[in-house]
């Protein structure tokens, strides 16, 4: 935690926002990669294509999830497609029905514990599906009402280990089930405790119970009882901060270690006992080194290998820590 003011590293909106579709899509290509690769080792793998000649509503896949059913979600550029294994349900928005999707561009997809199916879409807020009714409900932004969505762009959906729902918004939300009330945590530039910047791209709650929030302004952890939280944010003088205040992936291993990707610094490994990081960055002069400093995805498989996504002409990265 640097002792500097905290000055918000500009990037614009609508930049941040292609960014975090283009992490979600390089994620879903990893974790394909990364199955692929183990099962590869005993057998010929084939795959099997879908496109919309198959009924997928769109041919670019922004989030996948399969869900406690079974059933396999697919969010696309226009619309959401539930697969049974054997064909695809799309659904849509109807602006005259207030039961569909309100957006067609599905962000990022996750279920709770209680088997609800939440989808962050980007400016339609956010819905959940009701298996009962084969309906949606959406929670959007009301500028009347200070207990609605922060913000219409919903990027990362998480529950926590106490069954909170958070969403990146417009800042950070938490959401109240059952009164229905969103409760924000947003940058205010008179509070330093406050949140860093808006645009939140990640959240994990760790084994320890502490809750990270990767920001384009910094890494966050978050103390959820005074609703206070502590940055890590680049130092140019300090080799052992954050490489970079944009974050994107937030991942923890199998051993407990918290990994960062940011776009335009790297990966980085936090040291929970110096809270200090390590830096991992593209060397032009090492073909051994990250392939690209702008990293998207983080994935570690059954051998404890990080597979490291990254943009542009980087690559996939296969790192043994």
């Amino acid at each position: 935690m640097t002792g500097l003011p905290y000055q918000p590293q500009k990037i614009p909106p609508q930049y941040c926002r292609r960014i975090f579709v283009r992490c979600a899509c390089t994620a879903i290509v990893l974790c394909l990669s990364i199955c692929t690769k183990v099962s590869a080792q005993t057998r010929h793998i084939e795959f099997e294509h879908y496109s919309v000649e198959h009924g997928l509503s769109h041919s670019a896949s922004y989030a996948i999830l399969q869900d406690s059913k079974g059933f396999l979600w697919v969010g696309t550029r226009d619309g959401l497609n539930r697969f049974d294994g054997y064909s695809f349900t799309v659904y849509g928005s109807n602006p005259l029905d207030s039961t569909t999707l309100a957006s067609d561009r599905i962000l990022s997809l996750f279920e709770d514990r209680q088997g609800g199916v939440w989808i962050g879409t980007e400016g339609g807020g956010l819905q959940r599906y009701d298996r009962s009714k084969n309906s949606f409900m959406r929670y959007k932004h009301d500028p009347h009402n200070p207990w609605s969505m922060s913000g219409d762009y919903v990027g990362p959906v998480y529950e926590d280990k106490a069954g909170d729902l958070w969403i990146g918004a417009d800042g950070l939300d938490r959401f109240d089930r059952k009164t229905e009330k969103f409760f924000h945590y947003r940058h205010d530039a008179s509070n330093s405790q406050s949140l860093s910047n808006n645009m939140v791209t990640s959240l994990h709650e760790d084994r320890f119970g502490n809750f990270w929030i990767g920001t384009s302004g910094g890494l966050e952890l978050f103390d959820r009882g005074v609703g206070s939280f502590k940055h890590f944010t680049h130092d140019e003088r300090n080799p052992k901060s954050i490489s970079s205040n944009a974050v994107w992936p937030v991942y923890e291993s199998r051993d407990g270690t918290m990994w960062i990707g940011t776009f335009g610094g790297g990966l980085n490994k936090f040291n929970r006992a110096t809270n200090s990081f390590t830096r991992y960055r593209h060397d032009i002069n090492d073909p051994q080194s990250l392939g690209n400093d702008q990293v998207s995805a983080i994935e570690e498989d059954e051998r404890g290998r990080l597979w490291v996504g990254t943009f542009e002409r980087g690559g996939l990265n296969i790192f043994d820590p």
